[in-house]
């Protein structure tokens, strides 16, 4: 009888992947949360700075610029956005890791979706943000203190963009995540960077 080499990778080869991930649950998280920690608040030069400086994150600074500088390879972008998704979601990751549920999760990506939240929650941000939108576009506009304005969360502002992106018919979350990790958009957040500490 033939051996299925679907079978070998896609569920056996798989969820042993998967078993070594949770096995070492704990210490990704550990991992995440320092480097989250050490990063918080920074973007630019000063996050570069402050990562090279610390040493333990150093290799997500791969690739050399035009101009000699560090910066970071689509593929570290990527890590690092998801290493900051697992500090987000630790809670999350946390179940998902304990858990003995074969999800067969091999990737980064794959631990991603696995402890994102669910969409009903965004989807009933859109619905109420559409109902109220006249009500709040009126407040807003006559609105010249500040200190009125609310305050997006992180978590809310992310939502925000990921609806906007959906309506503008970029694709999903995963998408979104996709086009942050490239050089383009890297290049369009330095550049942000950039005239904020100008």
């Amino acid at each position: 009888m033939t051996k299925s080499v679907m079978k070998q990778i896609f569920i056996v080869n798989a969820n042993r992947i998967e078993a070594g991930i949770k096995k070492q649950g704990a210490d990704i998280l550990s991992e995440c949360t320092d480097f989250a920690l050490l990063i918080d608040g920074l973007s630019g030069d000063k996050m570069r700075k402050a990562i090279l400086e610390d040493g333990r994150f150093a290799f997500l600074y791969d690739t050399k610029s035009d101009k000699g500088k560090m910066v970071m390879s689509d593929k570290m972008r990527q890590l690092k956005s998801a290493m900051l998704d697992i500090f987000t979601h630790a809670e999350q990751f946390t179940k998902w890791y304990a858990s003995e549920e074969k999800t067969g999760v091999t990737s980064l990506r794959g631990i991603r979706d696995a402890i994102k939240p669910k969409k009903e929650k965004a989807e009933k941000i859109a619905d109420e943000t559409e109902t109220d939108a006249s009500a709040d576009e009126t407040e807003t506009e006559n609105c010249d203190n500040p200190s009125q304005k609310e305050t997006l969360s992180k978590a809310q502002a992310y939502e925000a963009f990921l609806m906007t992106w959906k309506s503008f018919g970029y694709g999903d979350s995963i998408a979104f995540a996709d086009y942050v990790a490239t050089t383009e958009a890297g290049k369009i957040a330095d550049m942000v960077d950039e005239r904020k500490s100008a």
